[in-house]
């Protein structure tokens, strides 16, 4: 029980961390971006409130490059399992998307 407990605080404090760094932002040109980003069992590939957390990363990213002021569209989202795990999958989700 005291390990479960142990699991769920260690779980808890990553889903605080600021998860940028398992993320990456390419400028295709002026409009369009890749954005890729690595879920997990602390953000899971279909929790919409993870997505969200997704979301407002790759906002931030679109800010810090002067993109998308209007908004923006996602064209295409694709998961890829990279592992299987007891807690989770961890799995690559990459995004392509314009601007508005």
């Amino acid at each position: 029980m005291r390990m479960l407990i142990c699991l769920a605080a260690l779980l808890a404090a990553g889903a605080c961390a600021h998860r940028t760094e398992a993320s990456r932002f390419e400028a295709m040109d002026a409009s369009r971006f890749n954005f890729s980003v690595t879920a997990d069992a602390a953000y899971p590939v279909d929790s919409p409130s993870s997505e969200e957390i997704r979301m407002g990363w790759l906002k931030t990213y679109l800010d810090n490059n002067g993109m998308c002021a209007r908004g923006y569209v996602i064209d295409e989202r694709h998961t890829t399992v990279q592992t299987k795990g007891l807690l989770g999958d961890v799995v690559d989700i990459r995004y392509r998307g314009h601007c508005v």
